[in-house]
């Protein structure tokens, strides 16, 4: 008779876990939010406004796919900005990771999509995970030229598709959409607010 050890509840065990998938982020019971967006967006306005907030702290692109990019001073002392292949080897274990910095805070990070590996997914089956989604605006269509904007069609259509996917996974998700591909200040507030209220009944 053989007795396969799964770990125990809530506890982290390295190399113990149920679905190898999720890898740590079966047992992270710490709520984060992620910023789901396109490439072209600027999203550092609002990076910028949700770290001026003590219960909040925004990373930029921690999946950057040359780099961690940090984007703060606060970084995971395990991971080098420049040394991405060890966050690579399992992605969900570096959230973790991250996410347990400073746990009293409410941590987020950017991820532009498509990402081209799994965390898309991970974050958007992640019970833990908040979704804040990015639009790119509607018009793709040039008046003036009366030609078709294709990199705006692009955005769409892909944003679009995960928006689908999300949906269909029954995952709430909170939506802003972009102007000339940025975020007004009444959509910054907005996201702020929302994850105000998400900070207070963590």
């Amino acid at each position: 008779m053989s007795i396969q050890w799964r770990g125990l509840p809530n506890r982290r065990v390295i190399g113990r876990q149920l679905d190898a998938w999720y890898g740590d982020l079966e047992w992270n019971k710490t709520p984060y939010f992620v910023i789901l967006a396109y490439h072209g967006v600027d999203l550092e306005p609002l990076r910028l406004a949700l770290n001026q907030h003590a219960g909040l702290r925004c990373y930029r692109e921690l999946y950057h796919g040359g780099f961690i990019d940090y984007g703060l001073p606060l970084t995971h002392p395990l991971y080098p900005a420049d040394k991405p292949a060890l966050r690579d080897m399992k992605r969900p274990n570096f959230l973790v990771d991250v996410l347990h910095i400073q746990p009293q805070q409410l941590t987020g990070f950017i991820l532009r999509l498509p990402c081209g590996h799994e965390m898309d997914k991970v974050v958007v089956f992640d019970p833990q995970a908040s979704l804040i989604f990015v639009m790119p605006e509607d018009h793709y269509y040039d008046a003036e030229t009366q030609q078709l904007m294709w990199s705006k069609a692009f955005d769409n259509m892909i944003m679009s598709d995960y928006l689908a996917d999300i949906r269909s996974a029954n995952k709430h998700v909170f939506i802003i959409k972009t102007q000339q591909h940025q975020l007004v200040n009444t959509d910054i507030q907005a996201v702020l607010t929302h994850l105000q209220t998400l900070g207070m009944n963590a």
